[in-house]
């Protein structure tokens, strides 16, 4: 008896090591300040109902990150473990390291499985990119399931992450955890179980080989210098036709190349997935726009600022009616600065240089006070004619008429927003003549 004991017990053991390891759940929380204590609460609560309706052999396991990525229980059946662990979490911190998060939680998956990341879809100082997480969750099987938490949601960054993994994207809404969790996870397993199945080799069978015909002896033909010119023309004219063929087949190919990544999603020049709208790369755009600013100096707060020269100053003279109107200069863009506790104040924006808005000193061309804005929070560049707004992946982002972008051209009119400070962009004229109407 003690034999056949320790024989099942060597057997129970080996199992895991000839069978493989199991898939598992990994649910990646985002910790960071731009979260609230109740939203943690809700995630609780959610993640709870959730998981009652996922397999019991499914082992899980809780990732959170704000400013380093950690694990706080790794995988196990011990469910309970991981919320009370959850339920412990506290927001903390001063970035977001989301994708840092997202990695460290897949590169605990050699198995593959389903990594559930809640989040707002901010990321801020990761080591790691996309498309490092792109490819290691494509070796090792894993399909991010993201959700969107918190006041301000960069939806298109979690529905990218979910599209480039072959995963799914529940909606911005805490409570679709409770409801899609368990399909997700369900449909996530299946589709990994799918992939691994064994392919089938057909091995085609071949017939005797046959024995090699006798070689007759080459009849010799007698050829006329005429026919020899003919066969040398041929020759030469086959040439620049053979060439022809290979430079219509490049350039048939390279079509075919172009119209298929722009069928299949992708962008041609970086290969990222392209909006659902069917527009523009929205990375590539973000990298020109970039570039753009990274080549030019940080203009000065002081030779930007509009000075307040009082009522006289902007008073007409009497002008005798010998002298032509003034000529306009074309339009002056202008940033209008409404900060709580502090005047009003106006800024010329340089064409040749970017305007940096921030906290911090030295660094930005206007420094604010409001500590809802970051130290480094936006800046407005010029390219191709327009005036863009371009945030610089911050904690509480920048919107443009309250609605919360990237990068954003600029019209008149538009009511640029960080933090509690608001910024107004419009455009002055060239001078106006005597009678109000613009100088010709």
């Amino acid at each position: 008896m003690r034999r056949i004991f320790f024989l099942l017990v060597s057997i129970a053991w080996a199992l895991p090591v000839f069978a493989g390891q199991q898939a598992s759940l990994i649910v990646a929380v985002d910790s960071s300040r731009s979260l609230k204590s109740s939203d943690i609460a809700a995630i609780h609560e959610a993640l709870s109902q959730g998981l009652e309706g996922v397999s019991p052999e499914l082992p899980v396991g809780l990732v959170t990150f704000d400013d380093t990525a950690r694990w706080l229980v790794k995988p196990t059946l011990d469910r309970e473990s991981v919320l009370q662990a959850l339920k412990a979490v506290e927001p903390s911190g001063t970035t977001t390291v989301l994708f840092d998060g997202i990695f460290l939680a897949a590169q605990g998956m050699e198995s593959g499985g389903a990594l559930l990341v809640v989040s707002d879809g901010k990321d801020e100082n990761s080591a790691v990119t996309v498309s490092d997480i792109e490819g290691l969750c494509t070796r090792q099987d894993v399909r991010l399931v993201t959700v969107g938490v918190g006041r301000n949601i960069d939806d298109k960054v979690l529905r990218r992450l979910a599209l480039l993994t072959r995963g799914s994207y529940l909606g911005g809404s805490v409570e679709s955890i409770a409801e899609g969790l368990p399909g997700a996870v369900e449909t996530t397993i299946a589709a990994s179980e799918t992939d691994q199945a064994p392919i089938e080799v057909h091995v085609e069978q071949t017939s005797p080989a046959q024995p090699a015909p006798v070689a007759e002896p080459p009849v010799e033909e007698m050829q006329t210098g005429t026919g020899t010119n003919i066969s040398w023309r041929n020759s030469m004219l086959l040439v620049p036709l053979g060439l022809l063929c290979v430079f219509l087949l490049i350039g048939a190919g390279a079509v075919w190349w172009f119209l298929q990544r722009r069928r299949s999603g992708r962008c041609a020049t970086c290969g990222a997935a392209l909006p659902d709208d069917g527009g523009e790369c929205l990375g590539c755009e973000i990298d020109a726009i970039r570039t753009s600013a990274e080549s030019r100096e940080v203009a000065n707060e002081e030779a930007t600022l509009v000075p307040d020269l009082g009522v006289g100053a902007m008073a007409f003279e009497t002008r005798p009616d010998s002298v032509d109107h003034t000529v306009a200069l074309g339009e002056v863009a202008v940033l209008t600065v409404h900060e709580e506790g502090r005047e009003v104040r106006e800024y010329t924006l340089p064409r040749d240089r970017i305007f940096a808005v921030g906290r911090a000193p030295r660094v930005n061309t206007l420094q604010v006070r409001d500590q809802t804005v970051s130290a480094q929070h936006f800046k407005v560049v010029f390219k191709d004619s327009n005036f863009y707004v371009v945030d610089l992946w911050t904690t509480n982002g920048t919107s443009v008429n309250h609605e919360c972008v990237r990068v954003h051209p600029l019209v008149p009119g538009d009511v640029i927003r960080a933090g509690l400070t608001e910024f107004v962009f419009s455009s002055q004229s060239g001078v106006q003549a005597k009678d109000g109407t613009k100088g010709s």
